[in-house]
């Protein structure tokens, strides 16, 4: 009996990706226009996040043949080990139940269903109520090609998985993307009725700023955490909440960071509008650290553009997700002091990490046990191609690319009879 994997369908792979492709050539004009008004993105932060999801439907092909090569491989390697014969195989999960989160209907309402479904899954998708009306428009055009893999769920998330995740349900996995507030429940919730979880919740990033950087250097840092912070209005949760300074250089970098965002300001004075959600969060933040440690860089805090305020760094990295382009900076005394207090943190997205140091990173790598580590980039920068995970209370899903996640892994054993 020949127990290998199945030939790489490489032909089916380039159908769904020139599917897809023609739908969204079709509807690409329409959907960042209602796209920028349901998220109060501008229009061009929107077209980048469109850009993402063209690149990652360009290389379906590729990304899925990758990672059935890796699977050979591995077994290939593992062909001597062990008493008898055995391989690994990647299978589709069956039936998944996606949320698609306010912050990321583009590029997540294409890339998701065009990943699980090239992964041979059938899928309910749930759109979040703020961003339901570009969220549904694309889903509906990519229905049009897809009609038996794909399904739109017209309710809430709250209802579609209070209503679809229950005992004996035809739903295989549950692939949530949302807050994290109710991680606990959706977790009790998919163990009770046996549907598997992948859960990617709230960031709370950090950005670290190392010992002895230069003056030109923290200038240049502070100028990618405010790129950071105003794209998409800070809403990306890989943007950060906290930027941790070392005492030594924390007085010129808040006021190079204060400089740069009066600069902006003046340059934007006619700039998008922060949501009522996202005044709220600023407001929360006043009451957890004294609206007074807030430095407003402008007055009108409906303007999506960047401030910060000023902590003690425990404090900071206790405040909830900001979704705002605000930052706390916070100043720390000792490099080993704070990346324990880093490792004791429980959300663990993400850290972006500004260094010279090999020895400083290995250990922020070594002991922390964040999902994912940017070095001396654009906290914000993503690469859909890339694989993405979520640790902690940020939720668990491996770190894996999106056409990896429609698939589970599963172990053959055959032995002689």
């Amino acid at each position: 009996m020949n127990l290998n994997t199945p030939a790489f369908d490489e032909q089916r792979l380039n159908n769904i990706k020139q599917s897809a492709q023609a739908v969204m050539k079709k509807i690409k004009d329409k959907s960042i226009d209602l796209s920028a008004v349901d998220s109060g993105f501008s229009s061009k932060d929107v077209n980048s996040l469109w850009y993402a999801a063209e690149q990652f439907v360009d290389k379906l092909a590729d990304i899925a043949y990758f990672n059935h090569q890796l699977t050979d491989y591995e077994n290939q390697l593992g062909i001597n080990l062990g008493s008898w014969k055995h391989s690994l195989r990647l299978c589709p999960w069956g039936d998944i139940l996606v949320t698609i989160p306010s912050n990321a209907v583009i590029p997540l309402s294409i890339i998701l269903p065009i990943a699980l479904i090239a992964s041979n899954n059938r899928i309910t998708v749930v759109v979040s109520s703020i961003t339901r009306k570009s969220g549904h428009y694309i889903l509906e055009s990519l229905k049009e090609v897809f009609p038996n893999s794909l399904v739109i769920y017209q309710g809430s998330v709250r209802e579609a998985i209070q209503e679809l995740i229950v005992p004996n349900s035809h739903i295989d996995c549950l692939y949530y993307i949302g807050g994290s507030a109710a991680y606990k429940d959706i977790a009790s919730r998919c163990a009770e009725n046996g549907v598997a979880l992948i859960y990617e919740g709230e960031g709370r990033s950090i950005a670290l700023i190392d010992e002895n950087m230069e003056r030109l250097e923290l200038t240049t840092i502070a100028k990618n955490i405010i790129k950071a912070k105003v794209f998409c209005n800070g809403c990306m949760c890989s943007a950060p909440n906290v930027g941790l300074i070392p005492s030594s250089s924390f007085d010129y970098f808040k006021d190079t960071f204060r400089q740069l965002c009066l600069e902006y300001a003046k340059q934007h004075s006619q700039n998008k509008k922060l949501s009522e959600n996202q005044i709220r969060r600023i407001k929360d933040c006043d009451s957890s650290i004294g609206s007074s440690s807030r430095i407003a860089c402008h007055f009108d805090l409906s303007e999506s553009l960047p401030f910060f305020w000023e902590s003690e760094h425990k404090r900071a990295l206790e405040v909830k997700e900001l979704f705002s382009p605000g930052i706390i900076l916070a100043e720390y005394p000792d490099f080993k002091e704070i990346v324990e207090t880093i490792r004791s943190q429980k959300f663990r997205l993400q850290v972006s990490f500004f260094t010279h140091s090999e020895t400083h990173f290995n250990n922020l790598l070594e002991t922390t046990g964040f999902a994912r580590y940017c070095v001396n980039m654009n906290p914000a920068l993503q690469d859909p191609l890339f694989p993405w995970g979520n640790y902690g209370l940020s939720g668990y899903s491996d770190v894996i690319d999106f056409y990896r996640k429609g698939m589970r892994r599963v172990i053959i054993e055959n032995s002689s009879i």
